[in-house]
């Protein structure tokens, strides 16, 4: 079980096994604690989680942000982007392959 933390400049993820004992908790900054949002959540059955939602970075737009953690909280990327023109994208939901 996961659950998301959003305030405006910082999203943090928390992880908890089935009884609710505290695995491990990550989290990201907007630059210069600028505007973040998560707005999806999903965990693979390897444990995997993929979290999806927008961040502001020093350029002055508003990007897609996409994060993979592993199951053990590790960092495994974390990918932006941008689509051109547009000062605010966001990204509402994300989805996993079968």
């Amino acid at each position: 079980m996961s659950r998301v933390i959003n305030t405006k400049a910082r999203i943090t993820c928390i992880k908890y096994n089935s009884n609710g004992d505290f695995l491990w908790s990550r989290s990201q900054n907007g630059a210069f604690n600028t505007f973040c949002t998560l707005s999806s959540l999903i965990v693979d059955k390897s444990g995997n989680s993929y979290l999806g939602g927008s961040m502001s970075y020093l350029d002055g737009y508003r990007d897609y942000l996409t994060t993979k953690y592993n199951s053990n909280g590790d960092l495994i990327w974390t990918m932006r982007y941008n689509q051109g023109g547009i000062e605010y994208n966001n990204l509402y939901s994300i989805t996993k392959d079968r």
